[in-house]
Order: structure tokens, then sequence, then C-alpha cells
């Protein structure tokens, strides 16, 4: 393994969560100064989130990158792109099944493993790449790397917004309350048949139109636990024992009577949960990008230098929203994620999914579904390496439960992940070496994985697994 493509690697991932780690630190320090507003400021940044920045860069991304030419030549890209993320659900399925055999976190694990940094990391480590190794420096097109960057952003928003957005959606089971505690067990059941789907940013995706994102109450209440914390000792009045036993047998009669009445979603009712603000700038901007007349005439006009001056403010805000929505974290129950199910977050996402990413990157190769261009090859590979996505928290906002979930996972993942990344974006490069011979040793063994191109592969997948 060369060390200097190893500390350029190492550079890049650590200079690219370092910044965002310091953005998310300027936004816990600014909202614990007490900035005005509390838990109705993040609301209302996440609002200017969905409707106006994210769209915004979308839409320009888009436009100014991608080509109806280029989305047929790399159609390969969107597709492995699904695939991946439906590896990652798997792996969180598995964790969540392991360790979270009640499903109360179920669907922050699924989105934890399944969405990585699709945007800023990658970008960071294509420009240190292009400088330190080789045979990507003297690649005449090695560019195109951006442009695959950039394609593969288009993906996984309408993975984020679309199949993830919906998971994480689906009103969360109830909170164990603390044991001995009839109050507390009262209160938490009544607090999550209120709160859930019913308290989305965007409405009309739950059981009532509430636009708050955060239980129903006073939103502006800092003492409040928004909605991730029900039953806590702070937020339950002193009552009788046998007042708080006959609130517990109602709440628990009641909970069992919606249960039953739930019916299955139809296929209308599903496509309202899913569609977002988003997602719609994503399928706009993929059409407009796909009509040459309309691209030619909009980009470089004075609305789209103005759109996106807008966009490019999306990931700097987000990160802010994300530190401000931590300091707002109520610590009085203790973790948000207990540790042996935060631990298996990170296996998951920074050691299971870069070994299943190579396993199914190089064996489509050897079986001659993907084409052995080795920057594609990079880019879909450091896919299933990279940490969990900062727009989760976004959409845990826009639904109003698990933002201190997924706040205290993206935080612990993204600051813990620059070793791991490291090493593996060094075995994947290492792998891709024209040098090394192995992609021709995969192509080369009869196009099956039962040949020498199988064992390959295979290689390869313990090679990252040892890094």
């Amino acid at each position: 393994m060369d060390a200097a493509v190893l500390a350029a690697s190492l550079r890049a991932a650590s200079i690219s969560v370092g910044k965002s780690v310091a953005i998310v630190v300027v936004g816990w320090v600014v909202c614990r100064q007490r900035f005005k507003g509390g838990r109705q400021t993040v609301r209302d940044v996440t609002q200017s989130l969905v409707y106006v920045y994210n769209p915004c860069l979308s839409v320009t991304n888009l436009i100014s990158t991608l080509t109806g030419e280029k989305l047929l030549e790399l159609w390969l890209l969107p597709v492995y792109s699904y695939i991946l993320a439906a590896m990652g659900m798997l792996v969180g399925v598995a964790i969540s099944a392991v360790f979270d055999p009640d499903g109360i976190y179920r669907p922050v694990v699924i989105a934890s493993t399944a969405c990585g940094n699709g945007f800023s990391l990658p970008l960071s480590m294509a420009g240190a790449l292009m400088f330190s190794v080789d045979w990507i420096r003297n690649d005449p097109e090695n560019e195109r790397l951006y442009t695959y960057i950039f394609l593969y952003v288009i993906t996984a928003g309408t993975i984020m917004f679309g199949p993830i957005y919906y998971i994480m959606g689906v009103k969360r089971k109830p909170l164990p309350a603390p044991a001995g505690s009839a109050a507390a067990a009262a209160a938490g059941v009544d607090g999550d048949e209120e709160d859930g789907e019913g308290s989305s940013l965007l409405g009309g995706g739950g059981s009532d139109d509430s636009s708050s994102i955060y239980a129903p109450g006073d939103g502006d209440d800092d003492s409040a636990t928004s909605g991730n914390a029900p039953g806590s000792a702070s937020a339950v009045p002193a009552v009788a024992p046998a007042a708080a036993a006959a609130a517990a047998a109602a709440a628990a009669a009641a909970a069992a009577a919606s249960a039953s009445a739930v019916k299955p979603l139809g296929a209308l009712a599903c496509l309202r949960k899913i569609i977002n603000p988003p997602l719609l700038a994503s399928f706009t901007g993929v059409t407009l990008a796909c009509i040459t007349p309309v691209r030619e005439a909009f980009l470089g006009t004075v609305l789209f230098d103005s759109i996106q001056s807008v966009g490019v403010a999306s990931p700097p805000v987000m990160l802010i929203n994300l530190g401000a929505q931590m300091s707002l974290q109520d610590r009085s129950a203790g973790r948000a994620v207990p540790w042996r199910l935060m631990l298996s977050i990170v296996i998951g996402r920074l050691i299971l999914m870069p070994i299943a990413t190579s396993v199914v990157i190089f064996g489509s190769v050897a079986l001659g579904w993907l084409p052995d261009d080795r920057i594609l090859l990079l880019l879909l590979l450091l896919q299933g390496a990279t940490p969990t996505a900062m727009s989760l928290g976004t959409i845990s906002q826009m639904h109003g439960q698990y933002m201190d979930e997924i706040a205290e996972i993206m935080f612990v993942v993204n600051v813990i992940s620059v070793p791991f990344f490291t090493v593996s974006v060094a075995c994947f490069l290492a792998l891709l070496d024209p040098q090394s011979g192995f992609l021709e040793q995969l192509t080369g063994g009869g196009g099956g994985v039962d040949g020498d191109g199988g064992a390959a592969a295979g290689a390869g997948a313990a090679a990252v697994g040892a890094g």
C-alpha cells in the first residue's frame, strides 16, 4: 500500500470531516448561547432547507452537470447506486434484528447504514486523489470523476427523499419506560400516540395535519423532549399511584384499539407520503437537463446564478441546524441511542458496507455486468465506504421524530470514520491500480464468478476487510 496515497487519503478525509464537524460545533455553540427561538428556530430553518435551499441545490447541480446523453451513457451508475442502497438497508435490518429486536430504532438503523455521504467527502477525496494517484492523474479524462460524483448526488437524493423518507416516516414505537414508573409508562404510551407522523413538517403524511415537527404543545419550550424521549421524569407531573395505574390501563387499551384499526396503505397513500420538495426538485432538474434547448437557454442566466447562490448555502446551513438540534437534546434520560446499537451501526456502515460493496462491484466486473472503467468503479466503491449522510437530520426533522437519535448517530459515525474511510480508499486504490493486475484477472477469468475472476473478487473483499 503506497504511503503517499494513504497520506493523501487521510488528509482529504480529515479535512472534509473536520470541516463538517466544525460547522456542527458552531451551530451547537450558537444555540447553547440561548439563541432566541430555540426549537422553533430549528423548525423554521428546516422549513427553509426543505422548501428553498435543497431544491435550489438539486436543480442547479443537475442542470449544470447532466445532459440526456450523459444520462444514457452512465445509466449503470444510478442502477448500482440503488443496488448498494438496498444492500445497506439489508445490513440495517440485520443489525436491528440482533441489537434492536423490538424494532424501536429500526428506521434509524436502516437509514444510517443505507445512506452515505454523497457529496462533500467524495468531492474532497476526488480532488486529493487526482494529484496523488498516478493512474488517475495520467488519465486524460480524469475530470469525469466529478461528473460521476454529481450524478451520484442525484441518485442519492432520490434514495434519501424517496424510500428512506418513507421508512423514517413510519410511526415510531414507544420507548420503554423506566422500571417501576407507572406514570412514566402512561406518559410514554400517550406521548407516542400523539406524536410520530402526525407532527410531520410537510403535513398530510400522518394521522393529522399538524405543521409542527415537534411534539404537540409549546414548540418553543426548551424543556420539551421533541418527541424523542417520551416518558422522561422531568416531563411527567407527580400523580397518585392509583391514578397512574388507571391512566396506564386506559392508554394501553387505546393503543390496542388504534393498532387493530390500522389498515394497509394503498398505492396512492404511499405515493403521497414520499412526495416532497427535494424529490420533486430532483425530477424537475433531470427533466430540464435532458431538454437541451431549455438547458442551454437557462445556463449562465441571472436567474440560474441566483438560484445557484442560494443552493450552495444548503450544506453549511444544514450542518449548523444539526448542531442546534444536538444542543437541544434532553440528556436527562441518558443517551439517545444505546451504545451497543451505536457500535453495531459503526461496524455496519464503516466495515461491513465497504466489504459488501467490494464483493458486489468486483463480482459484477467479473460477470461482465460492469465495464473496467477504473474511475467509475472507484466512485461506486466510495459509495459504500463513506459515513452516514448528514441529510438524514433534515429528514428526521421533517417527520418530527428520531431527531436526537439521528443527530447522535451522524456525529459519532462521521467523527470516527476518518481512519476507516482512509483505509478502505487505500485498499480500493491498490486493487484498481493497473500495476496490480487485479482487474485483468477479473475480466480474463472466463467472465464468471466461478473462475479466476470470482476468486480474485473474493480476494479483493478480503483485502478490504483486512484493511
